[in-house]
């Protein structure tokens, strides 16, 4: 599977980021649900760790980093 290819200069920023801060390729997800299925807290998030990916990846900067789950 082929990473997400984004256009938007800003959001290939935001991902850079996140990318360089977290060590993960975040923008190779392939949504496999992999970690929200074993997070131990995915009760107590408002958004589940793959949907917070997902954000990272549309470049919805704002959303993601004013939700709970973080």
């Amino acid at each position: 599977m082929q990473p997400i290819e984004l256009k938007n200069h800003s959001t290939r920023d935001f991902i850079d980021q996140v990318e360089n801060l977290s060590h993960s390729h975040v923008s190779r997800c392939w949504h496999c649900l992999t970690c929200s299925g074993g997070c131990p807290f995915r009760e107590d998030m408002d958004y589940m760790p793959n949907k917070i990916i997902r954000m990272i990846q549309l470049g919805l900067k704002e959303k993601a980093l004013s939700c709970s789950t973080i």
